[in-house]
């Protein structure tokens, strides 16, 4: 059973740069045009008006401006230390970056429909990166993290 996690570690490893070099081109790898907002830990972030962000302790708590039926919130942190899981799941977002994700069904949210719950985390030279969304839908809902994450960025020299 011991080479059973080492086998394992190296698809994941030749999945993730497989997936690298065929995606190379796709992926929305546009610089994103909106507020900027920069962290004391390195996080910049960038997002529509459409947004309001408030710094925490650890990153960014993003949501809608505007109240809606369904309000958007995303948490962003910069992980002091490696996730326990990560999720097998990956979304690449243009320029070498993957996301690892799951998604989870939480419950039954009332006439809007399921709470589903995304987390996903990105490595960063020796940091992670965690994000997490709940969204409530009555199909598979469409998150809007992975447009907020497309705008983060980790630049450790910002540090101070």
């Amino acid at each position: 059973m011991e080479g059973w996690g080492l086998r394992k570690l190296q698809r994941s490893a030749v999945v993730t740069v497989l997936a690298m070099v065929l995606l190379g081109g796709c992926g929305d790898s546009q610089t994103p045009v909106g507020a900027s907002h920069v962290h004391a830990n390195g996080l910049r972030l960038i997002v529509s008006e459409d947004f309001k962000v408030t710094t925490t302790p650890s990153g960014f708590w993003v949501e809608t401006v505007h109240v809606t039926r369904s309000p958007i919130e995303v948490s962003i942190a910069l992980l002091t230390t490696r996730p326990k899981s990560v999720g097998y799941r990956f979304r690449y977002l243009g320029s070498g970056r993957i996301l690892w994700y799951s998604v989870t069904h939480e419950q039954e949210g009332g006439s809007g429909g399921v709470d589903y719950t995304v987390v996903a985390f990105e490595h960063v030279g020796e940091h992670w990166i965690a994000y997490r969304q709940v969204r409530q839908s009555e199909a598979q809902p469409v998150f809007e993290l992975w447009q907020i994450a497309s705008g983060l960025r980790y630049v450790p020299s910002d540090v101070t």
